[in-house]
C-alpha cells in the first residue's frame, strides 16, 4: 500500500490529474470473496448478479398491501425470496471490485460479508409455498434487516480512511467514481429496506391510514414539526439554545407517503439550518432570525422549502456539498472507529453535524420515489433548500421510471401460481417416474411437432422487427430451430408416428396465440417468445433429474444449460425492449405471458389425457 501511494504522489507533481489516473488502476491485495467463501457461493453471486433487479413502486405498494390477506403474503414473500439475492448479488460485486484499494479496506469487507451472509441466508431458505413458510421467511427477513441497520457508518468509516490515505496526494472530492458507487449503493440500500421494511410491517397490528410503512394520510406539515421538535432538541444539547423555527402550510392537507422517509429528509434540512443560525448569532446580543419552513403544494410535486439566514455557501462550496464526507463541522467518524458500539449501534450517530452523509442520502430518499431535493445559497446572507416530494399517481418523470419499469423477472414474480402449472404437471411427472403410456408421449411429440414449425414463423416474425444487436442471437436460436424440425421429423419416422395427423385444438389455439402475438409491436413479442421457450427449458430441465431412459435423453435434449443459456440471454433482451416500451405494450405483454402460462398448462393437458 505504501509504495502504490509514493508512486501516486510522485505521479502528482506532474499532474493531478495523472495521479487520479494512475490510482484508479492501483491493484490492492485484498481480502477477495474466494478467500473467505466457498467456490459455489462465489459463482452464485456472480451469477446472480447478471440479472436486471426488479422495481416496485408506491403505488404497487399500495396497491399490493391494501388487503393483506394470507395469499398476498405469500405472493410478497415469494417475490422477495427471488429479488432480494438479486439485489443483494448487485452489491457484493461492486464491494468487490471498487478502485483506489477501497475494496481492501477492513470496514468495507465488513459490509461486504454482511451482504454475502444475508445473500447466503436466502438462498438456502426454500421456495415459500404456503403461510407456514412465509412466516418462517418473515422472521429470516427481521434477522437480515437488524443485520444491515449500521452499513452506512460503517461504510462511511471505510471511506474516511481512505480519504486521510488519499489526503497527501488527491482529494476525495476529485474521485466521481467513489461518489457515484456510493450514490448507487445508498439508493440500493434505501430500495432494500424499503422492500422488507414494507414486507414486516405488513404483520404487525394495524394503524390506522397506513399500508405497512406507508401512511396514505401523510400530513407533510406534521411530519416537518416532528422532525424540526426532533433537531432543535440536538441543537439544545449540542449548542445550548436552537433558533426558532416557523412553520408555513396547511396542517390538513395529506398525501400518500413514507412518514420515515420524509423525517429523515426535513431533519438533515433543518438541522444544518439550525447548525448554521447558532453559529453566526451566537454573538449579537438579539435572538437569532427564525427559521422559515414552508409546504407548498403542487399539481405536480409537494415542495418543502426551508430557509435560513444563517450565512450562506461560497458558490464554489456548493457542488462539494453533495460529496461524501464533505462537512465544515468536526467528524465523529473518528471516535466512532474507536468505539466497539460502533457496529453494534444505530444507523449513525446522533450528533448536529459533522457526519457528512445528511445531504447526498436525504437528496437520494427524495430521489427514490421521483422526487429531488436542491440547495440555493446567498453567501453572506443563507440558504434556501428545496424538498421536491413526487405526488403519487401522476405519470412518473425520469427519475422515477426506472423504479416502475416492468421486467421478465417481476412477470414471473406477479404469476407464480400460473408459473408453477405451465412448468408442473402430471405429464412431466410421469415421464421422471417412468410412468408414461406409450401413447401419452407419442401424442405430444406429434402436436409438439406440429408447434415447432409454426414457432418458426413467430420467431422469423421476430427477427423482421429486431434491432440489429440482436440478430445474431435471434438468428442462432433459428438454426437450432431449424435443427430441431429435422430431429423431430426422424423421430417420427423412427417411432412411425403419423406426421398427416390434424392439429389438435389445443394445438391450433396454441398456434393461433402465435400468429396474433406476431402483429404486436416488438416488446410484447419479444416477451412472448421469451416465455414460451423459457416455459420449455424450465419444464424439462425441472423434471430431468432422476428421470427414467428413454425420456431422460429426450429430456436432456430440451433441458440442457445451453438452452437455459439462450432463454436467459432472450429474458435481456425482452427487458431491453420493456424499458422503452409503452406503458400499454408493458400491459399487453403482462396479459399475454398469462395466456402463454394458460397454453402450457392446456398443451401438457392435451397430451395427459391421450388414449
Amino acid at each position: 500500500m505504501a509504495a502504490s501511494l509514493n508512486m501516486a504522489a510522485s505521479v502528482l507533481s506532474g499532474s493531478r490529474l495523472a495521479a487520479s489516473r494512475a490510482l484508479r488502476n492501483v491493484v490492492h491485495q485484498g481480502v477477495r470473496l474466494a478467500d473467505s467463501f466457498s467456490r459455489e457461493v462465489v459463482d452464485d453471486i456472480f451469477a446472480c448478479a447478471l440479472k436486471k433487479q426488479t422495481g416496485v413502486s408506491l403505488k404497487y405498494m399500495l396497491d399490493f398491501g391494501s388487503k393483506p390477506i394470507e395469499r398476498q403474503l405469500v405472493l410478497s414473500a415469494q417475490f422477495l425470496h427471488n429479488e432480494l439475492p438479486v439485489r443483494l448479488s448487485h452489491r457484493v460485486a461492486e464491494l468487490e471490485n471498487l478502485p483506489y484499494g477501497l475494496s481492501a479496506k477492513p470496514h468495507v469487507l465488513k459490509v461486504r460479508d454482511w451482504y454475502v451472509e444475508s445473500f447466503r441466508e436466502l438462498r438456502g431458505f426454500p421456495k415459500v409455498k404456503d403461510a407456514g413458510d412465509e412466516l418462517q421467511f418473515t422472521r429470516l427477513l427481521q434477522h437480515i434487516y437488524r443485520r444491515h441497520t449500521n452499513v452506512v457508518p460503517v461504510m462511511a468509516m471505510g471511506v474516511a480512511e481512505l480519504k486521510r490515505e488519499l489526503s497527501q496526494s488527491i482529494d476525495l472530492d476529485d474521485l466521481p467514481d467513489i461518489h457515484q458507487f456510493l450514490d448507487g449503493f445508498y439508493l440500493s440500500r434505501i430500495g432494500i429496506r424499503m422492500l422488507i421494511g414494507q414486507h414486516i410491517a405488513l404483520h404487525e397490528p394495524p394503524r390506522e391510514n397506513h399500508i405497512g410503512l406507508i401512511d396514505t394520510r401523510c400530513s407533510p406539515a406534521g411530519v416537518c414539526q416532528d422532525a424540526i421538535d426532533d433537531a432543535r432538541s440536538i441543537c439544545m444539547r449540542e449548542k445550548g439554545s436552537a433558533p426558532d423555527v416557523t412553520v408555513y402550510g396547511d396542517p390538513s392537507f395529506t398525501f400518500p407517503y413514507v412518514p420515515s422517509h420524509l423525517h429523515h429528509m426535513v431533519f438533515e434540512l433543518v438541522k444544518n439550518s439550525l447548525r448554521a443560525v447558532h453559529d453566526r448569532f451566537d454573538d449579537h446580543d438579539h435572538d437569532p432570525p427564525p427559521i422559515r419552513l414552508v409546504v407548498a403544494e403542487g399539481e405536480e410535486d409537494i415542495t418543502i422549502k426551508v430557509s435560513d439566514e444563517g450565512g450562506g455557501i461560497p458558490r464554489s462550496g456548493l457542488p462539494r456539498m453533495w460529496t461524501y464526507l464533505y462537512t465544515t463541522a468536526k467528524s465523529p467518524l473518528e471516535e466512532m472507529e474507536q468505539t466497539a458500539a460502533a457496529a453494534e449501534g444505530s444507523d449513525g450517530p446522533s450528533v448536529l453535524a459533522g457526519y457528512g452523509y445528511g445531504l447526498p442520502i436525504s437528496r437520494l430518499y427524495a430521489r427514490y420515489f421521483g422526487g429531488d431535493l436542491s440547495i440555493i445559497s446567498m453567501e453572506g446572507y443563507g440558504t434556501d433548500a428545496y424538498l421536491h416530494l413526487n405526488r403519487l399517481g401522476n405519470p412518473p418523470n425520469r427519475a422515477s421510471a426506472s423504479l416502475m419499469a416492468t421486467s421478465c423477472s417481476a412477470l414471473l414474480a406477479a404469476n407464480t401460481e400460473a408459473w408453477h402449472d405451465a412448468t408442473h404437471h402430471p405429464f412431466l411427472e410421469a415421464c421422471q417416474n417412468g410412468s408414461i403410456q406409450t401413447a401419452q408421449f407419442d401424442a405430444w411429440l406429434v402436436q409438439d411437432g406440429k408447434f415447432a414449425r409454426e414457432f418458426a414463423r413467430c420467431l422469423g416474425a421476430l427477427l423482421t422487427k429486431a434491432p440489429s444487436s440482436s440478430i445474431d442471437l435471434l438468428l442462432g436460436g433459428a438454426c437450432a430451430l431449424h435443427d430441431e424440425l429435422h430431429w423431430f421429423a426422424s423421430l417420427s419416422a423412427e417411432r412411425g408416428l403419423p406426421t398427416d395427423a390434424a392439429p389438435h385444438p389445443t394445438c391450433q389455439r396454441y398456434t393461433q396465440f402465435m400468429e396474433d402475438c406476431s402483429k404486436q409491436p416488438y416488446a410484447v413479442h419479444a416477451v412472448v417468445f421469451w416465455a414460451i421457450e423459457r416455459a420449455y427449458n424450465e419444464s424439462w430441465s425441472k423434471h430431468t433429474p432422476g428421470m427414467a431412459e428413454p425420456y431422460r435423453t429426450y429430456a436432456q435434449r430440451w433441458g440442457f444449460e445451453g438452452f437455459s443459456t439462450y432463454v436467459g440471454q432472450l429474458e435481456a433482451l425482452a427487458d431491453e425492449a420493456l424499458v422503452a416500451a409503452s406503458s400499454a405494450e408493458r400491459d399487453q405483454a403482462a396479459s399475454l405471458f398469462r395466456q402463454v402460462c394458460e397454453l402450457e398448462r392446456e398443451f401438457w393437458a392435451m397430451a395427459y389425457s391421450a388414449q
